[in-house]
């Protein structure tokens, strides 16, 4: 390995000690070698440190990072962007495996094409034992190409959030904010790393999403928790998440005319059907206030 690997793999994890050595394993293994892994434990009290600490002892690619206290899974997973000393870089979730070749496979489509800024795996579901359960959803299967006003409308069209499991071009996914600090703030990155570049699907690549009862988010109070655990109780959280794609825009650095048709991209199919997101926020506010309990 060089002293400045080409790829950085950002591991962030939570109390994930039944899953992590199979995660890590998968990305040892990976027929790619000139990359470093980066684990941040969020404060964990479980065995994970001890699991990470030791796989790292087996493999100098391994750098193991403890939080003092769980700063959430948003800010754990831009800790290890922010750490990236890669060209490339990509989070791997402490549930979830890789194939064997998906690193290689994903760098070789950066090198191929300059006018990308990721590089999106086949993502397939598996459940709590590993067996597969197909592909995640067929929405996410297409190239992001052409104008930025058009990869635009078709991640917020089509809500081609999965482009989080893509590798970027490290400088390109800091440069977009990297993982956003808010509840829906999946649906925010995409757009933001859409419109300064390509999204390139590459279909031998595959990743492999683990669906289990503690997998954090599909629940507006297990994403909030996971967003921030200091901050349970937030008023209009879905609703947060609609000023930050125009914010999104705005930061790009496109030219004026393109800065425009996208600003009209995220009105007409952003800001208007978000008018439902606000009405479900203020059905909710008093259960996101935590002044009623949910029912179980």
């Amino acid at each position: 390995m060089t002293a400045s690997p080409r790829v950085t793999i950002g591991v962030p994890v939570y109390n994930g000690e039944r899953y992590l050595a199979e995660a890590l394993t998968s990305l040892v293994e990976q027929d790619f070698q000139d990359m470093e892994i980066l684990v941040s434990d969020n404060a964990s009290d479980d065995a994970t440190v001890r699991i990470a600490e030791e796989f790292a002892a087996r493999d100098p690619r391994v750098v193991v990072v403890r939080q003092e206290k769980n700063i959430g899974g948003a800010h754990n997973s831009n800790v290890l962007m922010d750490a990236a000393r890669g060209e490339y870089f990509k989070w791997a979730y402490h549930d979830d495996r890789c194939a064997p070749g998906m690193v290689s496979a994903l760098v070789a489509q950066l090198d191929a094409d300059p006018d990308a800024v990721a590089a999106c795996p086949t993502v397939m579901k598996i459940d709590e034992d590993g067996t597969d359960l197909g592909r995640w959803d067929e929405r996410l299967y297409v190239d992001l190409v052409g104008p930025a006003h058009e990869r635009l409308a078709q991640v917020l069209r089509h809500r081609i959030w999965p482009v989080q499991f893509g590798m970027f071009r490290t400088s390109a996914v800091r440069a977009a904010g990297g993982v956003y600090v808010s509840t829906a703030g999946e649906y925010v990155l995409p757009a933001a790393i859409a419109v300064r570049g390509n999204v390139r699907l590459v279909p031998e690549a595959v990743q492999q999403i683990r669906h289990h009862v503690d997998r954090s988010g599909g629940e507006r109070r297990s994403e909030a928790v996971w967003v921030d655990p200091n901050r349970p109780h937030v008023a209009f959280p879905y609703s947060r998440k609609i000023p930050l794609v125009r914010r999104a825009v705005l930061d790009a650095g496109l030219d004026r005319a393109e800065r425009r048709r996208c600003l009209r991209v995220v009105f007409r199919d952003w800001t208007l059907p978000g008018v439902q997101t606000v009405v479900g926020d203020l059905i909710r506010l008093p259960l996101d206030l935590g002044w009623v309990r949910p029912r179980r």
